[in-house]
């Protein structure tokens, strides 16, 4: 399936597009946004042109002021989040698929790794120690993640990693990082949750980290049938 996932450098959630849909058993082959006939993880809307008629399963916008194409045409599964889904004024799920790292590696280590960094890769100045390097094989990062006791990041994709697995984060914001809070309160609206906290350790309730996991699990089965 030709699928579309920002990808001009090395960029730890973009990434995580083929490795998931190809967990759901998607032959992916990348595509330019206007040949692409599915996307899924990133804020990629933007890039979309109107009267795109593929299919969406979990991206997001970039920004609550950034011109959307006209999507009438295309099939909605699931977008990141709520604000999302409200600027769109579609019906579907929501939940970001980063949220399914778990199911990308066989084995979770053991926490051993006390507090990973990880910047942003337009970040890798923070004021904090050693820093896990986003730009690395993402499921090299997958593992050092899920083997942590806590995450700082500027990454929202780092921060969704870390919660998928239960660990407690800390966002660390940046105006590097385009998109200010936007992408953030997003991923953390498909729970019901309010704005995402900054500059403090937080951790999705476990309950509705498995209700949208399972929930999302669902919309790629039904992408791959």
């Amino acid at each position: 399936m030709k699928v579309y996932w920002w990808r001009a450098r090395p960029n730890f959630g973009d990434e995580l597009t083929p490795l998931v849909l190809a967990r759901f058993g998607v032959n992916v082959r990348w595509a330019p946004p206007e040949e692409a006939r599915l996307v899924a993880v990133g804020s990629v809307l933007e890039h979309l042109p109107d009267g795109w008629s593929g299919t969406l399963v979990g991206a997001g916008s970039i920004n609550p002021r950034s011109t959307l194409p006209d999507l009438a045409d295309a099939r909605v599964l699931a977008v990141r989040g709520r604000l999302t889904r409200k600027r769109l004024g579609v019906r579907c799920a929501v939940g970001d698929p980063g949220i399914l790292a778990p199911d990308l590696i066989e084995d979770r280590p053991d926490p051993a790794a006390g507090i990973e960094v990880a910047p942003h890769i337009d970040d890798r100045n923070m004021r904090w120690g050693c820093h896990l390097d986003l730009a690395a094989d993402p499921l090299e990062v997958i593992h050092r993640i899920a083997g942590c006791d806590r995450l700082v990041s500027s990454s929202l994709h780092a921060l969704v990693v870390a919660d998928a697995f239960g660990i407690p984060h800390w966002w660390e914001p940046s105006p590097r990082v385009i998109g200010g809070s936007w992408k953030f309160d997003d991923y953390l609206s498909a729970f019901g949750l309010d704005a995402f906290p900054a500059r403090e350790w937080r951790v999705t309730p476990a309950a509705l980290m498995a209700d949208r996991q399972e929930r999302l699990r669902s919309v790629l089965r039904e992408v791959s049938a």
